[in-house]
């Protein structure tokens, strides 16, 4: 059991880093990411919500846009 809760929890925070990673790639496309937003985008650790801001990078057209939406 302990072993299949730490594969678990490995493959969760693979998943994690993975969309914190193209969620950063999104953002770059518009320049430079101010540091607050990157921070808040390094600690959140809800596999949903990053996948809730992937979707609004994705149809944002300015960081400042992205920002204001996930207030």
């Amino acid at each position: 059991m302990i072993l299949e809760e730490m594969l678990r929890d490995e493959r969760a925070a693979g998943r994690r880093e993975e969309r914190q990673s193209i969620l950063r790639s999104f953002l770059e496309d518009f320049g430079s990411i101010p540091p607050e937003l990157e921070k808040k985008l390094f600690e959140e650790s809800d596999a949903t919500v990053l996948k809730n801001w992937l979707k609004i990078a994705a149809t944002s057209k300015s960081i400042e846009e992205f920002i204001q939406k996930i207030q």
